[in-house]
């Protein structure tokens, strides 16, 4: 079926509760004992038309006046470090124990709890305020933002490979929160220039699109797009869709610009080409998996939450690949029979050779969930979340559990616990020393 579609998407995202609690990360390996089950692949092609005008931005730079500037990353010592955020402040921490630092000396302001790395590490893209998209340049300090009026809340920030470009969800700027409609917006680094690739009002995508990757070819762009709203419904029905960056951004229209991909949420590509999502199996939670992109060919479903709790109403939360592939990363709930809160969130560590899933949260009475993986797949990061919560904050007095981080070592099963403060924080990405 072929739609025509000039300017997809609005995006509602149901999340009332801000930050950590709705940062539930899950991590899967390719590959299981048991033999491939078969999805059928929906045929649903969207061809899009060029974008509209693009939303008025002035892109400003700002060069951080500290006398005798110094690359932070040249005063690390040797070893891994963690990036996190917690209140207005993104800090970095090592492994051993040492004291946090600053992440970017000099910056302050209202700075969001999400961080995207560029390809190079020499840049980090994050929001600094209503509408407002920023990088921070670690060699020179430098500040550069992008403001885009027609949005206020900006979620979901990736990179383009060649690091030229950066792609983002906005809340229309009438939504005072991200429980509203999403557009898709790109912006070109080096011309300043923002384009809408999709637009909130497009009727196509009546309750908004969300969760937004990027293959690491550039090639696609992933998003959910809820198929009923999400207000008021117990369930309600995701569908994936793949969109070609080139086609929209002013190619005209183009075959495969925008196609549906399946049913399901939280899709997640790996290093090397795959892209799975968590989907359903015979009623149950399961993930499905295209090894290599192709619509003519239907995905596999390579695990089924029972294949981790057998017996338990397991349902995974979300995953994600190791650098090599080989691994997965996954958080599962498995909601007891009178009260869904009853058994802790749980981190498994599958792995595509075929060996038993391994539970790190067995006999854990806390939630846990993943973060992230270090770029050399050497550690993995996850949080731990008590039942108190952190005092009312932001106008809409909202609240978060209070949480730690820690640092999985994957080669010798050790676990290191970051520094232990009350607060909101969320799990960036690893620096590894230049020493």
């Amino acid at each position: 079926m072929q739609l025509e579609l000039p300017n997809i998407a609005r995006v509602s995202s149901l999340v009332g509760a801000p930050i950590l609690s709705m940062l539930v990360c899950i991590f899967v390996a390719a590959g299981c004992t048991t033999a491939p089950r078969v999805q059928a692949t929906p045929s649903e092609q969207v061809s899009t038309a060029k974008p509209d005008a693009s939303p008025s931005a002035n892109a400003t730079s700002t060069l951080t006046e500290t006398p005798g500037f110094v690359d932070i990353r040249d005063s690390l010592p040797p070893g891994a470090h963690v990036a996190y955020w917690q209140g207005d402040t993104w800090h970095l921490q090592g492994l051993d124990g040492s004291d946090a630092l600053d992440l970017m000396p000099g910056i302050t302001g209202p700075l969001r709890p999400e961080l995207q790395l560029s390809p190079d590490g020499n840049l980090v893209a994050f929001s600094s305020g209503p509408g407002e998209l920023s990088t921070y340049d670690f060699r020179t300090g430098q500040l550069t933002s992008f403001p885009n009026a027609d949005v206020s809340g900006i979620f979901s920030i990736q990179w383009a490979p060649d690091g030229n470009t950066l792609y983002y969800l906005g809340t229309p700027d009438e939504f005072p929160i991200y429980d509203g409609n999403m557009s898709l917006f790109a912006v070109t680094l080096a011309t300043h220039s923002l384009s809408t690739m999709i637009g909130w009002r497009d009727a196509h995508f009546p309750y908004g699109i969300k969760s937004l990757r990027i293959s690491n070819d550039g090639q696609w762009l992933a998003f959910e797009a809820p198929r009923n709203s999400e207000i008021g419904s117990e369930d309600p029905e995701y569908a994936i869709y793949l969109v070609d960056p080139a086609c929209l951004e002013g190619q005209g229209i183009c075959p495969r610009s925008v196609q549906l991909v399946g049913t399901g949420e939280n899709p997640t590509w790996s290093m090397d080409g795959k892209l799975g999502w968590v989907c359903s199996e015979n009623g149950g939670s399961a993930l499905c998996v295209f090894d290599s992109y192709d619509p003519t060919v239907a995905p596999r479903v390579f695990l089924t939450a029972g294949d981790l709790k057998p017996g338990a109403n397991a349902r995974l939360l979300d995953f994600t690949w190791s650098p090599d592939g080989i691994t997965l990363a996954v958080t599962v709930r498995s909601d007891g029979p009178s009260n869904p809160q009853q058994i802790p969130i749980e981190r498994f560590l599958v792995s595509e050779s075929g060996a038993a899933p391994i539970n790190l949260s067995e006999g854990s009475d806390k939630d846990e969930w993943w973060e992230g993986w270090s770029r050399d797949g050497r550690y993995l990061a996850f949080v731990r979340a008590g039942s108190e919560n952190t005092e009312p904050y932001g106008e809409l007095g909202l609240r978060s559990r209070i949480t730690t981080i820690h640092v999985y070592d994957v080669q010798t099963g050790e676990q290191f616990d970051l520094a232990d403060s009350p607060g909101l924080r969320q799990v960036f990405d690893f620096f590894l020393s230049r020493h």
